[in-house]
This record gives structure tokens, sequence and C-alpha cells, in this order.
């Protein structure tokens, strides 16, 4: 394809760029749009804090611990917000203005209003499903368990009256198990535009391990048996057994061995938009709803060992092909995940789209050995832009608490799956193809 010509469903693929770009644009234009959830705000009482401190236009004036004193929430005699300086938190009702424990005055031991005002918008942070770790950064371990759709691989062929066929050897096609796993981590480092950047490092692993016996195949009455080649030497173009008694030229065992492993370095830049739906559920509750894009690169490391071999007793003879091929891919990737805090409960579900571009630099070998005539090997080599897409959904359980748990489905397509083509004529040449996969994943997740 050379980067040129996308591979088939490439345009499925892409269709997440549009909505997401929809989703994006939307998002700052929800009447009750907050930018200034993802900072750390208020722990003690009477205008201490210890984040950001918002000036009159809603925007932030202060970085930093130390008091601030930009604009703080002014009250009147029965305690309820005149001013707020986030501007869209309801006032503090004066019947909820009471001696209280949860954010006492450090002089007095009673709730102000100030600290009223303090209470309830931390009150606020946790309907919203966040937790605010002391050091803004967390580590992660999840497994993974998929089952994965590889691409059909082809071996020998038939002719029959001058019309060669490749296509109805043996078509090795599975829906194969595969199992992964990683491990990363990630810290906030700043703000832009009144948001909360975040950075992610994540290193994956998953394995796909294929192997067993597959059985005879005969070619048929009159019909000749094609053992391509690799295009090496001076049987590089294969080999044709003729037809005479029956099943002369058939293959009478075979053996099929696939070890395909893939491990995945990615850093991606993220940060989180919420729109809130102000006390529609009911006084004091804020289920909202949040988006949180991310964009980043990738670098995947494949390695792919490939082996298929048999017996033909009725000329003598055994094949063997050995493949060996490694990929180092370098990528570009850019998705989301919207999120919905379940009210008064440690529970959130997500639901997320992630697009993937990849250029690849494949090479390695592709060998034939025939009984009586040695052994053939072709190097082979391609580099090519494929794309691939993950689709998500899932539950985090402990989403207000240091610990979380994430269960989530998914599935999507792999478009940087290797593939040797031997067509009798030309060298043996690589191919990428499409893999399909879904499955389930479970990860833990420390915030401190």
């Amino acid at each position: 394809m050379n980067g040129t010509e996308l591979p088939r469903n490439s345009l499925l693929r892409l269709s997440f760029l549009p909505i997401l770009a929809v989703v994006l644009l939307a998002l700052p234009g929800c009447s009750i749009f907050d930018d200034n959830y993802g900072k750390k705000v208020i722990t003690g009482g009477s205008g201490n804090w210890t984040g950001t401190s918002i000036s009159a236009n809603n925007q932030p004036a202060q970085e930093g611990g130390g008091m601030a004193s930009v604009n703080a929430p002014t009250f009147d005699e029965e305690g309820n917000v005149i001013e707020d300086a986030l501007g869209d938190l309801p006032a503090t009702p004066a019947s909820e203005v009471a001696p209280r424990t949860d954010y006492p005055d450090k002089a007095t031991g009673q709730e102000t209003p100030a600290s009223a005002y303090e209470r309830r918008l931390a009150q606020r942070w946790a309907q919203r499903g966040a937790y605010e770790s002391p050091n803004d950064a967390s580590a992660h371990a999840y497994l993974a368990a998929a089952r994965i759709g590889l691409p059909t691989y082809r071996y020998l062929g038939t002719e029959l009256g001058g019309i060669i066929n490749l296509d109805n050897g043996y078509r090795l096609q599975d829906d194969e198990s595969s199992i992964g796993g990683g491990v990363g981590g990630s810290f906030g480092f700043g703000t832009f535009g009144g948001q909360r950047l975040r950075f992610n490092l994540n290193i994956a692993r998953n394995e796909v391990d294929v192997s067993g016996p597959r059985g005879g195949f005969d070619p048929g009455p009159g019909t000749f048996l094609l053992i391509p080649g690799t295009g090496d030497g001076p049987f590089g173009a294969g080999f044709a057994l003729p037809p005479g008694a029956p099943g002369v030229n058939a293959v009478t065992t075979s053996d099929y061995r696939l070890d395909y492993s893939q491990t995945s370095f990615t850093g991606k830049f993220s940060t989180d938009f919420w729109c809130d739906d102000d006390d529609d559920d009911g006084p004091g509750v804020f289920s909202g709803l949040g988006f949180t894009p991310h964009f980043g690169l990738t670098y995947n490391r494949i390695r792919f060992e490939q082996n298929f071999g048999g017996a033909i007793p009725g000329f003598g003879i055994d094949f063997q092909y050995d493949t060996s091929l490694r990929n180092n891919s370098y990528g570009v990737i850019l998705g989301g995940q919207v999120m919905k805090p379940i009210a008064g409960s440690p529970v959130m579900l997500r639901a997320g789209l992630t697009g993937q571009a990849d250029f690849n630099r494949a090479k390695g070998s592709d060998s034939l050995d025939v009984t009586g005539f040695g052994s053939q090997t072709m190097r082979v080599k391609n580099n090519d832009t494929t794309f691939s897409y993950t689709a998500n959904a899932g539950v985090t359980v402990g989403a207000q608490a240091p610990i979380r748990f994430d269960l989530d489905f998914f599935g999507g397509g792999i478009g940087n799956t290797p593939s040797i083509v031997r067509d009798g004529v030309g060298p043996s040449r690589i191919e990428f193809e499409n893999s399909n996969f879904y499955g389930t994943a479970l990860r833990t997740t420390l915030r401190f």
C-alpha cells in the first residue's frame, strides 16, 4: 500500500474521528460546563486554599499552596453564598449552616459559612465520582483474555487442466485465545486552558500460541499437488506432484504451529471535561457526565514464528515451511472515554473508542525444505501504514477511593497482523492483514 491505499474496513475504523470531534466541540457548549473541577481545592476553613485560586472571571489566578484572597465566596448573615467563586455551585441554605465536624473552622471548631461551602464543594467532587490523590499520581496493573480471529494462512494448492488454484489447499484460519497484561502509571503535570493535564505510561504484552495436527489433504483424481516455493534457487517456483494411483500425491499427515507475540510501549496525554446536571436528580445529587480525550504515541515490537509441514509417502518426501518475522511499528493514537458516575455510590460506568495509525517496518525470512531438494530461503520485508481500533465498555468500582477496580469488555480490529504470500511465480512477500478480536480485562489502580 505504501501508505496510500487503506486496508479493508479502514473507513469504519476511522469513522470515530468525526464523532470524537463533535463530542469535543459540543461539551464546552454545555450550559453548566465547569472548567475548574480538575483542580485540587480547599482542605481547610476560612479561605485557606491549597489548590488553584479563582479570579473574578472564573480563571485560575494562583497555583500552589498558601493563602488566597482572590474572590473567595461571600455570605449574608444567614450563611447563604452571595458571590460564588466557582460560579455554578448552588447557594448553601441557612438550614445547612450548623455546628459540624466535617469541615470545622480551625479557630472555633464550629462550621462556618465558609467551611460549609468547602464541605459542599467536596461533596460535589465525591458525587461526581472523583478521588483527589495527594500526589496526583497513580500506578496500575491489568490482565486480559481475548479471542482473536487470525487471517487465513494458505499452504499448498492444486492444478487441474492447466488451471492453478492456490486457495483450495490448506486454509488455516482460527479463532484463537490470547492472554495479555500490562503495567503502567500516570501523573498530573499542570493545566492548559483551565484543564488539568495528565501523562499516562503503559507497557503491555499479549501472546497467541497455536499448535497441533491439521490432517491430510488429497488433491483428487487427475489433479496435481502444488507446493509453492519461496522464490529462492533453481526450484524457487515450487514443486508439482503429478497424479497417478489414487492418493499417491496426497498429504497424509501435517502439523502447524504459530507463535505470535506483541509488546507495546504507550505514552499519552489526557484531560477531563465534565458537564453536570445540577440537582436534576434531587437536592445535592450531581450525577454528571464526563469525557476524557487522549492523544499519544506508541511503539510495538511484534514477533511472528510460523511452521507448517507434512508427509507425502506416495512420493517418499516430507516438506516443511518455516517463517520468522519481526515488525517494529511506531504509531499515533487518538480516542476518548465517556464516564457516568452513579450518584451516591462508588460505581462509575464508562465507554470509549481509540483509533491507531501504525507505521510498520517488518522483515524476516521464509523457508521451504523438501526431501531431496535441500532448503530454499527468501529474505522478506515490508514497510507500510496500517490502521487499528479498539472499542470498550466497562464499570469502575471504587471511583471515590485510593484503590479502584476496572472491569472492561472490549473489541476491535488489528490492521498489521503479518502474513506470508506465496504465489508460485514471484518470491515470498509480507502482507499485513486484518484481525478482529474481543475480550475482557480486569485492572487495579492505586492512586497516591
